[in-house]
C-alpha cells in the first residue's frame, strides 16, 4: 500500500473516530439533561423512587453521607411539605468516558401548611450543586454531589 494511501486511510479514521466520539458525547450529554429535568419533576410531585433511583448505591457526598442518607433525607422533605416546586437553571454538562460532572442552579420553593419554605436554594440564594455522574449497568448514576450548603426543610 502506497504511503498516500495510508495518510488518507489514517485520516479517515481520525475524522470517523472523532464523529462517533462526538455523537457519543452528545448522546450522553442529552441523557444527562434529561436525568436532571426528570429528577426536578419528580421532585415536583415528590415521588422519593424516582428521584433516588438516579443515585448510584456507591453514592458518597462532600460530607461523607451514603445512598441510605440521600434516600431517608429526600424521603422526610418530601413528606413534609404539601406542594414543591422545583427551577433548573445554568445546566452544564461535561462528559469524559464514563464519568460525567454537571453544574447547575437550583431553587426551590415548598408550601407546608400554607407557609412558603425553601428546602433546597431559593431564587436569590440558589443552591449550586456539583453533580458527579457514573455510567453505570443501568445508566447514568450520581456518585458524589458538592457543593450543597443548606439542603433540608427550614
Amino acid at each position: 500500500m502506497s504511503r498516500g494511501i495510508r495518510i488518507a486511510l489514517l485520516l479517515a479514521a481520525v475524522v470517523v473516530g472523532y464523529w462517533v466520539y462526538r455523537s457519543c458525547t452528545r448522546e450522553d450529554d442529552e441523557q444527562l439533561r434529561a436525568i436532571i429535568q426528570e429528577m426536578a419533576a419528580a421532585a415536583e410531585a415528590r415521588d422519593t423512587s424516582r428521584f433516588v433511583k438516579h443515585f448510584s448505591s456507591q453514592y458518597q457526598d462532600s460530607h461523607g453521607n451514603g445512598y441510605f442518607f440521600i434516600l431517608q433525607m429526600v424521603k422526610r422533605i418530601f413528606e413534609e411539605v404539601d406542594e414543591l416546586e422545583v427551577k433548573v437553571e445554568d445546566l452544564n454538562v461535561v462528559v469524559a468516558g464514563d464519568e460525567a460532572f454537571v453544574t447547575l442552579s437550583v431553587m426551590t420553593e415548598a408550601r407546608r401548611q400554607g407557609q412558603i419554605l425553601h428546602p433546597f436554594g431559593r431564587e436569590d440564594y440558589p443552591e449550586q450543586p456539583r453533580l458527579t455522574f457514573k455510567k453505570e449497568r443501568l445508566g447514568w448514576r450520581i456518585v458524589r454531589v458538592e457543593g450543597v450548603e443548606r439542603a433540608g426543610v427550614e
